[in-house]
């Protein structure tokens, strides 16, 4: 199961960063990971061109169906039609994420207006699909991109990474992602925290408690919830589920505390 930890931006992001590496080392006896950690994740939009062609496509199609309802020849069928043709044509955004821990890259396709709550869909794809989508500027303009860098620890099958989130040079926050292999990430018991994931989750809290000017800040937790769980499987290999959802729930974090 995966767990992520997310503290929204203060002044005190690099001293509690440093105190929460620290507190990892000793008393906690993690041992450091060989390599830091860094995630990468850019926002894609449909160009305005793109844009004003939907649009047009869209106006026009529902001034058909107008025409259609006025001489009463529309069928439900049609009508099903007509609903899924104008949700194709309505803006989108594109994510793609890459992270040193994760295997391959993953894209998220979205409804750029997030009240429509559709759901998106994960994909899993190459690492080679940020050059692929540099070459389609007609259908795909890069917005902004959001990093993630920091440090990774390890103690028997418990990986914990800490790292600093920032859009270009404007900080978004610390996340704390934790991660253990004791249980299968597809097993229905993944759902749950265990003994070990609570009481990670407990220390460092009771760190953050403890380090001046972050006493009153409160770590948000996240974790897939069985429902997503149960969607991804619909279209990704068991063999890649274990990625797809550590993707997933990046994602999610991300994109609910607006940090893209």
């Amino acid at each position: 199961m995966a767990i992520i930890l997310f503290l929204a931006s203060t002044e005190t992001d690099s001293a509690l960063y440093a105190a929460l590496t620290s507190h990892l080392l000793t008393p906690m006896q993690f041992q450091p990971a060989p390599s830091r950690w860094l995630v990468q994740t850019r926002l894609f939009i449909q160009p305005q061109k793109q844009q004003l062609l939907q649009r047009s496509q869209v106006e026009q199609f529902q001034k058909q169906q107008s025409q259609l309802q006025q001489h009463q020849t529309q069928s439900q069928q049609y009508q099903d039609a007509y609903e899924a043709y104008v949700s194709m044509l309505q803006p989108r955004v594109l994510y793609v994420l890459t992270a040193d821990h994760l295997p391959k890259a993953y894209s998220l396709a979205a409804m750029a207006d997030r009240a429509k709550n559709v759901e998106p869909v994960l994909v899993e794809a190459e690492r080679e699909l940020l050059h692929v989508l540099s070459k389609l500027k007609n259908l795909w303009t890069s917005r902004q991109t959001a990093s993630i860098e920091g440090a990774q620890f390890v103690k028997n099958k418990t990986v914990v990474r800490v790292g600093l989130a920032s859009v270009g040079a404007s900080p978004r926050g610390i996340l704390i992602h934790i991660s253990s292999t004791s249980s299968s990430s597809t097993d229905d018991a993944a759902s749950t925290l265990n003994d070990d994931e609570a009481a990670i989750m407990a220390k460092i809290q009771d760190c953050i408690n403890a380090e001046e000017g972050s006493r009153n800040r409160v770590a948000t937790a996240y974790t897939v919830t069985p429902e997503e769980r149960e969607r991804l499987a619909l279209h990704m290999p068991r063999s890649s589920m274990a990625a797809a959802l550590d993707a997933h729930l990046m994602f999610k974090v991300l994109r609910m505390q607006s940090v893209l």
